[in-house]
């Protein structure tokens, strides 16, 4: 994606966004070429000014990016230090998106900043934030989530009885989302999702208002729990 910054009816600079789901050691020869291609596009008069390009990396994988190699590291090891200094040390600015810490994810506004929150601090996450774009939403999380199932957003959303235009926020949309057994045992061995979803929607009753025993109903009905077990989970979760 290319973004410009204008000044009036000037370009001050363009900025290159890239997307980056794996690791690559070699991500800054493909740097050199997709700025390389821009700043030609200047020299050849194709723009009107001349502006610096700025490519920004969006790095969406759970394995931390431990190297960022430069030009000089990528390639220079076997070049004489004389020769060194005549090679453009080409660098790339990335950043782990899974990672970025509190104060920087609270400059986000959009749906962006729930998305970044929700692999920040995962099921735990609690947000009043209205959703704009509630399929979008639903299908990124889903893939960055490594969540394996074919069916479509928009078939999500009428399930959930929900349309685009409706105004939801974060939390309303999760529980929905947890209601309509998205999350819970859709095969042997996924307990621990749909324990996830019962303390998902304990939690986000008590911070509806609702009371202990309209809470506990809720939970019996749409897990279909015994006594025993809705007061199991009350109890573990309710405080």
């Amino acid at each position: 994606m290319v973004k410009y910054e204008m000044a009036g009816e000037r370009i001050r600079a363009q900025y290159m966004i890239a997307n980056q789901t794996t690791t690559d050691a070699k991500i800054v020869l493909r740097k050199a070429g997709y700025t390389g291609g821009g700043y030609r596009e200047q020299y050849e008069g194709k723009t009107i000014d001349t502006f610096p390009i700025i490519e920004m990396i969006l790095y969406w994988g759970r394995e931390h990016w431990e190297k960022q190699p430069g030009i000089h590291e990528l390639c220079c090891g076997k070049v004489p230090e004389e020769l060194r200094k005549y090679v453009d040390d080409i660098k790339v600015h990335i950043w782990e998106m899974r990672y970025l810490p509190q104060e920087v994810r609270e400059r986000f506004h959009s749906d962006m900043r729930i998305v970044l929150d929700y692999l920040a601090e995962g099921n735990n996450l609690r947000s009043d934030q209205k959703v704009v774009h509630k399929a979008a939403l639903i299908r990124m999380i889903n893939v960055l989530s490594g969540e394996e199932d074919s069916t479509t957003e928009s078939a999500i959303l009428k399930e959930m009885n929900i349309r685009e235009e409706d105004e939801i926020t974060m939390c309303e949309l999760f529980e929905q989302y947890v209601r309509m057994g998205k999350r819970e045992g859709r095969q042997e061995g996924r307990q621990e999702e749909r324990q996830s979803g019962i303390k998902a929607l304990i939690i986000t009753c008590i911070e509806l208002g609702a009371d202990y025993n309209t809470t506990a109903e809720k939970v019996k009905t749409r897990f279909q729990l015994s006594e025993e077990s809705v007061t199991e989970n009350m109890n573990l979760y309710w405080n």
